[in-house]
């Protein structure tokens, strides 16, 4: 609560941040109500998001290399979605310095979250969370496809349908990259 007043005493001051939270709007998931900003995602047969789950303390370092490389080597038509905490209000910040082109989800956390034994866990809380969103990401797009990668990836080649998906059986089936088979 303290969180949304200190974002309505930001809007209120800031006509960058007032735009933004004005552009915030609803959108339905399996998990209830999700916000969302930013353009329309692709759908339909053949479209593609990239998925990349992060966090605020991502973008000093991390996210925006990312980014640079999807502008480089991500078509235009595939769209681009963030997926971030709807309880930090960093998160918020973070998505007003994103791209135009990218679409942000804020999720909220997991059921139990808070009281989940973290202490008996070989792994950190924030890296728990973004797997458990991992699991989730594909109801958050209305495209066929969704690309999932981390905040410190980087893309190196163009993203291209013919070197991402097999057509030889007459429909798209992706390549299954970074898999061992055999």
């Amino acid at each position: 609560m303290l969180r949304a007043i200190c974002l309505c005493l930001l809007a209120a001051f800031s006509p960058v941040l007032s735009a933004v939270l004005r552009n915030v709007r609803l959108a339905s998931g399996s998990r209830g109500r999700l916000r969302e900003t930013g353009p329309e995602g692709p759908e339909g047969p053949g479209s593609v998001e990239l998925v990349v789950r992060t966090h605020s303390a991502e973008l000093p370092t991390l996210l925006p290399t990312l980014l640079r490389s999807v502008e480089l080597f991500w078509p235009v038509d595939w769209g681009v979605l963030i997926v971030l905490d709807a309880e930090s209000a960093e998160d918020f910040l973070l998505a007003m310095q994103l791209p135009s082109y990218v679409r942000v989800i804020y999720e909220p956390p997991p059921r139990g979250y808070a009281r989940y034994a973290w202490a008996r866990q070989n792994f950190g809380k924030g890296y728990l969370r973004a797997v458990y969103s991992f699991f989730l990401c594909d109801l958050y797009s209305k495209a066929e496809f969704v690309a999932l990668t981390d905040a410190d990836a980087v893309l190196t080649s163009g993203a291209q349908r013919h070197l991402l998906f097999d057509h030889s059986s007459g429909s798209m089936v992706p390549y299954m990259h970074g898999v061992r088979r055999g």
